[in-house]
């Protein structure tokens, strides 16, 4: 009898595991609704409560679009464009999403857009003060509720800045530069910003700073504590930030890639985050995201169903244990699955700019998943087991 409940409960676990793994990976697959070869839609993303935003930054000879999308139906609800669009603007090279606000990088237009996420109608049209058509202005962006922060990490001879502007009048308030920035550094290539505080990547300098964005001081800046001169690094390649921490990724790290969480009041360094089966070219920490209590990473060459298909993996910010691997169902090597990612609570969105769409090379695609909460899975464990024990 005894062996039998032990089976029982086994039998329950084993079913309780596989409903957890399945909703890890309840999968909804996004592309844009007028999508054409070379796309490349998903190459940017972003994502904020019940909406998404993916863009196509090289469609119409590089005119570029984005698109949101309701991330419980994945129904597009949106397209944006530039009104003064034009090719070679790379509309959608860098894009964020908060609230009722979308932000959206145009390079070659050397501006940045911002629109009411819920209409789809552009609100601002974003340039800097002393702003050249050689800075790389609008390569990265990031919005909150209150303001929006657009890097130009080529200007002063590709030194770097990123600049503050507020979402009611569309001005400028700050221009950012690192304090000790040199000639190179790429200082804006990415970056991010969450209630009064923004993070400023310089890669070329593996290297990430945070700043008030009330007054526009730098804040700290963030370095690995295993940092290797005289090793290949791209520590800065993507950043985040929610609330007290922020996450800096190096996707070249001991050639396998890493993450590093810091504490935003601090400027400390927490811990450092790898994949559990990480291996060489895998290029974990391509893209970063985070939001509560769980961060994201990408590894844009990872295995997944086949080899070098790309993957993204969740990690529990509270103990730093990678809790979920995601990959496409329908994965196709080198399809870059985790080239950029977004997470908002238990959400994720996650690029695959290279996809195959039937009668489309390269117009490419998003997922969406929603991640198990922990304390909803321990309830289920143990109302199942509670429920073994009043059978016996």
């Amino acid at each position: 009898m005894l062996s039998k409940r032990l089976t029982t409960v086994a039998i329950c676990l084993a079913a309780i595991t596989a409903s957890t793994t399945q909703l890890a990976h309840a999968e909804i697959k996004i592309t844009n609704s007028d999508g054409a070869a070379y796309d490349f839609f998903g190459i940017s993303t972003a994502i904020s409560g019940n909406k998404a935003i993916a863009a196509a930054s090289f469609k119409n000879n590089f005119t570029g679009s984005a698109y949101i999308f309701d991330t419980n139906t994945g129904i597009e609800l949106h397209k944006l464009t530039a009104p003064d669009a034009n090719a070679n603007d790379v509309f959608g090279g860098s894009v964020d999403i908060s609230g009722n606000f979308a932000a959206v990088g145009a390079t070659g237009k050397h501006s940045a857009y911002l629109f009411d996420a819920t209409t789809g109608s552009e609100l601002h049209t974003l340039n800097a003060s002393d702003v050249t058509p050689s800075d790389g202005f609008g390569v990265s962006v990031a919005t909150t509720t209150n303001y929006t922060i657009v890097g130009a990490s080529s200007s002063n001879f590709f030194t770097g800045a990123a600049y503050i502007f507020d979402n009611n009048t569309g001005n400028e308030l700050h221009k950012l530069t690192a304090s000790d920035g040199n000639t190179g550094d790429n200082f804006g290539q990415v970056t991010d910003i969450s209630g009064n505080t923004a993070i400023v990547a310089a890669p070329n300098a593996s290297a990430a700073y945070l700043f008030d964005v009330s007054s526009g001081n730098e804040l700290f800046k963030l370095t690995a504590s295993d940092f290797d001169p005289t090793a290949f690094s791209s520590f800065g390649r993507s950043v985040s930030i929610s609330g007290n921490v922020a996450i800096v990724g190096d996707a070249d790290n001991n050639s396998t890639g890493a993450a590093y969480l810091y504490d935003v009041n601090t400027g400390n360094e927490i811990t450092k985050l790898t994949a559990s089966d990480g291996n060489t070219s895998h290029r974990f920490g391509s893209s970063v995201s985070i939001s509560g209590n769980y961060a994201i990473v990408g590894a844009q060459n990872a295995d997944g169903n086949v080899n070098s298909t790309g993957a993204a993996y969740v990690f529990d910010l509270s103990t730093g244990n990678e809790i979920a691997k995601l990959t496409a169902s329908d994965g196709t090597s080198y399809q870059s699955f985790g080239d950029s990612v977004g997470i908002d609570n238990s959400t994720v969105i996650i690029g695959a700019q290279f996809t195959h769409i039937p009668g489309n090379d390269y117009q490419g695609a998003a997922y969406i998943y929603a991640i198990p909460e922990p304390a909803s899975l321990s309830l289920l464990a143990i109302g199942s087991l509670l429920l073994i024990k009043r059978r016996k």
